[in-house]
């Protein structure tokens, strides 16, 4: 509404975002739109996905996915909806009839906004969709694992799975805490790789740093 303080036609265009996690603080992270946004004189708008943050059915994901019915309201299409609803109704609110509308997104949100342009060509002029593995999905053989198959080709790194072997691997990996079994140290490295793998140096170390820490190993193993 105007009391939000955002007269119709202050904001002659669109910026939007969305990913499958809360939005919380995310809007202040993400350069391009917020350095970008105001040579536009545009509008961001962040919306959250269904089933993330406030809009989890019965306020607890564990019992919404739990409900075979609730469940299968969480799909990519009924989101697209979703935005298609939210984008219509702000623009006819808050904006000039008409504004251009860009979606952008990254990764998942990426593959949305692709969708979105493909989906509804009358709400928005263009996408962004960086990162966006659209174009990665076989139909005609099963999921099992391609995104960690992906992500291996960045290190071509080989884990002795030892259960005896789990006080060595503390002091080899210097963890900050004690790992209790080798599935535990697995999933933290496999986190490690894939938040380097996937945003290389933004949120932790570069590939490019990992791999050097690799080669700088003093040990002449493999899994040293």
């Amino acid at each position: 509404s105007d009391s939000l303080g955002w007269p119709k036609t202050q904001y002659p265009n669109v910026r939007l975002s969305w990913g499958e996690s809360p939005i919380l603080s995310l809007p202040h992270h993400i350069g391009i739109i917020n350095k970008g946004a105001p040579l536009f004189k545009a509008l961001v708008l962040y919306i959250e996905h269904r089933f993330y943050g406030d809009s989890i059915p019965f306020g607890n994901i564990d019992e919404a996915l739990a409900d075979i019915e609730a469940r299968g309201c969480l799909t990519s299409a009924q989101a697209l909806m979703d935005f298609a609803e939210i984008i219509q109704t702000t623009k006819k609110n808050f904006l000039h009839k008409n504004s251009p509308i860009i979606v952008i997104g990254c990764s998942y949100s990426g593959m949305l906004a692709a969708w979105f342009r493909l989906k509804f060509p009358h709400i928005t002029i263009g996408a962004l969709a960086s990162s966006a593995p659209n174009f990665y999905f076989d139909m005609d053989r099963k999921w099992d694992n391609e995104y960690c198959d992906v992500v291996s080709k960045d290190y071509k790194v080989i884990l002795v799975h030892n259960e005896n072997i789990i006080a060595y691997l503390n002091n080899l990996f210097k963890t900050c805490s004690p790992i209790l079994s080798i599935k535990a140290l697995n999933s933290s490295l496999m986190s490690m790789y894939w938040y380097a793998a996937q945003y290389n140096g933004r949120y932790n170390g570069e590939i490019n740093q990992v791999c050097d820490e690799i080669v700088r190993a003093s040990d002449n193993d493999i899994l040293g």
